[in-house]
């Protein structure tokens, strides 16, 4: 598998396969949406056990798919430090750093905290972000598309659509491409027969988003890839 020579890829691999404590790599272990999800998964396991609440809750992966909603609705890639506990607070309340989830999601590496700088005054500002930029592009395309149909998908990629504005124009295609690049390997993943290029609203876009779906092609699950993924490239 290409996507194994990949360190960021291997990293997240390992990390999560050692907190379940499991040591033969899954056969079924293919493309970075499983990966990501075996993090969140294992993290949940981890996390649960010291904070005492039943892995089936799911408070870890609830609360990484409100940040990423968040941080989607925002276009951005980080929130306020004050923003992130408060979104994080309302899923697990805590009166104590031992017993808050946004604690331990910062003790596990699942978030990272930061610091940036207003716009408006320049003032500096504590912020809060997942661990890697690969793994935020895709948690926020991921936020996008939650709860579309294949309807809706299509839809949401129409002239005022909620996505349009990413595959606009090739300006539009560049400075959405880590966000585009994880939305090449969801969309086939969750629709069929759908590609990202599929949407592209001119010649120009089309070439730039054919490359996006071209280079995320190894980190796509293999059922993604069809007679239709190979027509196109």
């Amino acid at each position: 598998q290409p996507e194994f020579l990949n360190p960021l890829f291997l990293r997240i691999v390992c990390e999560s396969l050692q907190r379940a404590n499991v040591r033969v790599l899954p056969n079924d272990l293919h493309g970075i949406s499983n990966v990501i999800q075996l993090s969140i998964e294992s993290n949940n396991q981890d996390i649960a056990e010291r904070l005492d609440f039943d892995p089936r809750e799911d408070h870890v992966g609830n609360a990484v798919r409100a940040l990423a909603t968040r941080m989607a609705e925002l276009n951005r890639g980080d929130l306020s430090w004050s923003d992130a506990k408060d979104i994080v607070d309302v899923i697990w309340p805590s009166q104590t750093r031992e017993q808050s989830l946004f604690y331990h999601l910062i003790r596990n590496g699942v978030l990272v905290e930061d610091h940036a700088f207003d716009p408006e005054d320049g003032a500096p500002v504590n912020t809060i972000r997942f661990a890697f930029q690969r793994v935020t592009d895709h948690l926020r395309a991921r936020a996008l598309i939650e709860g579309l149909d294949i309807s809706g998908i299509h839809e949401a990629f129409e002239e005022g659509g909620s996505l349009s504005p990413l595959v606009a124009d090739v300006d539009a295609v560049c400075a959405s491409r880590g966000v585009l690049a994880e939305l090449s390997i969801l969309i086939p993943e969750n629709f069929a027969r759908c590609e990202l290029v599929d949407y592209a609203p001119n010649d120009e876009s089309r070439a730039e988003l054919l490359t996006v779906v071209v280079d995320g092609l190894t980190w796509r699950a293999p059922s993604s890839v069809t007679d239709y993924t190979t027509c196109l490239v």
